[in-house]
């Protein structure tokens, strides 16, 4: 019995691995459920069974971004994430690979996947598709992100107003200074774990700074502790300013 619509098949051979074989309309997509009813030879009717059978035509469609949609990474070794779309048969099996690469074979369907992106910086696409449980396979999906492994160069302070500078070492009697100098275009600057300058594209820079207080005219030498971030999460090397 199909939704209804009654199927016989019997073998003389008293066979019990008979096959049966029906047209369910494959062109019609839907789930199909089968009522199988097996019976004997004198008639005697046993236990009924039902099956179902999902008939999907339709290919999933896939969504990918890296990093929850990052444009810059440190390194290349990333999470994809994969979203998925299918009428029926739901997702079961995904492929993968890198800009220049074939793909390799299916792994199961996972909303979230580790990834590498290989060795070299610059951008990096990756493409997935997605198999359904019917095996129709979705149109690739691709993602982009910049790898860059490389940190920035350290700023480089040109200036602290107002100060005097003797002996390498800045010297002045104002608690607020402003500090000049020069850094890496794209980067950010941090003074003792504090950004004082955001990331941008240009390379002058000038930021304004609150150094310790001065305790009954005692002199107090503030360290500086100097570096850049760039986009990726790269930092660099730490530079010293003693005033």
């Amino acid at each position: 019995d199909l939704d209804g619509q009654a199927f016989t098949g019997f073998r003389r051979d008293d066979s019990v691995n008979d096959k049966i074989t029906l047209d369910i309309n494959s062109n019609k997509e839907g789930v199909y459920t089968f009522k199988v009813i097996p019976a004997d030879k004198t008639g005697l009717l046993g236990k009924e069974t039902y099956i179902r059978i999902t008939v999907d035509n339709t290919p999933p469609s896939a969504a990918l971004s890296i990093n929850g949609g990052a444009a810059y990474v440190n390194s290349p070794e990333v999470t994809l994430n994969i979203s998925a779309q299918d009428n029926l048969a739901g997702a079961e099996k995904m492929r993968i690979r890198n800009y220049g690469e074939a793909f390799g074979e299916a792994v199961p369907y996972a909303a979230s996947y580790k990834w590498s992106l290989g060795s070299g910086d610059g951008e990096k696409t990756v493409f997935v598709t997605v198999i359904d449980k019917a095996g129709n396979e979705s149109k690739e999906s691709s993602a982009a992100i910049m790898l860059d492994t490389t940190p920035p160069a350290p700023p480089a302070v040109e200036g602290i107003e107002p100060s005097v500078m003797r002996n390498g070492e800045y010297y002045t009697s104002h608690k607020s200074i402003t500090i000049k100098g020069r850094k890496e275009a794209g980067a950010s600057v941090y003074i003792n774990g504090k950004e004082v300058v955001p990331l941008d594209a240009k390379e002058a820079f000038r930021c304004e700074y609150e150094l310790a207080d001065n305790e009954k005219a005692v002199t107090t030498l503030n360290q500086l502790n100097i570096y850049s971030s760039d986009a990726a999460g790269n930092t660099s090397k730490q530079e010293q300013v003693s005033i």
